[in-house]
């Protein structure tokens, strides 16, 4: 019983909290717009009335008619403002929703255009720089097999050769693995493992000639 007793005076306290809390929020707020009300009044409502009321005690026809006009056309001139904000509103949007959709409607099919265009030239370049290559590729072959024959197209396949690999060697894959084959040795054939093994460990220093044609001999000699 006791704990149930102090579970519902602690919901009591909650509940008054809250109320004494929106009280305060309320009061607050009330307090903001009397706040600005007075101000609004006291730095424009009163200096208005006041100015009406000594106008009125100089010119009371001119005022009189003055004040009638005002509180008559302020009704259509608000309701005028806001028709006019409303459709200058509307007519923005629907302008550059307009010119949105007329936009795209306009890039979409030039950029596609142009990309084929692109496209087109990119396989025209190709093609053409694979017909000069071929041409000069030929040329040279024709120069060199009339200078030098077979020599000469062998040296024409080399240089070919020779700029392939250099066109690969650029790419970062094969030019790593060229790398490794490069650093990996080459194993000997057998006929130079056999003629190493029979070259002497102790070769001659000094061999001398003589030459059998000078009035004195001559001693030449050759290290090896």
């Amino acid at each position: 019983m006791g704990a149930e007793d102090h579970s519902v005076e602690k919901h009591i306290a909650r509940q008054k909290l809250d109320e004494l809390s929106s009280k305060f929020i309320s009061s607050t707020s009330r307090q903001g717009f009397t706040e600005r009300f007075e101000y609004v009044a006291k730095n424009f409502l009163l200096p208005a009335l006041a100015y009406a009321e000594a106008s009125f005690e100089r010119k009371p026809i001119l005022t009189l008619f003055t004040g009638i006009f005002f509180i008559l056309g302020a009704i259509p001139f608000f309701t005028y403002a806001i028709v006019c904000g409303t459709a200058l509103a509307g007519y923005c949007f629907v302008a550059l929703a307009s010119l949105l959709v007329a936009s795209l409607a306009t890039l979409i099919p030039l950029s596609t255009i142009l990309l084929a265009v692109l496209a087109g030239a990119g396989l025209a370049s190709a093609f053409v720089t694979a017909m000069l290559v071929s041409a000069f590729l030929f040329i040279r072959l024709a120069i060199l097999v009339r200078q030098d024959g077979k020599d000469g197209a062998a040296e024409w396949l080399s240089d070919v050769k020779e700029y392939i690999t250099g066109v690969f060697a650029t790419l970062p894959y094969l030019s790593k693995s060229a790398e490794k084959r490069s650093s990996t040795p080459s194993p000997q054939p057998d006929a130079y493992r056999e003629t190493s093994a029979l070259k002497p460990e102790h070769p001659t220093e000094n061999v001398y000639t003589v030459s059998p044609t000078l009035s004195a001999p001559v001693v030449e000699g050759t290290a090896y």
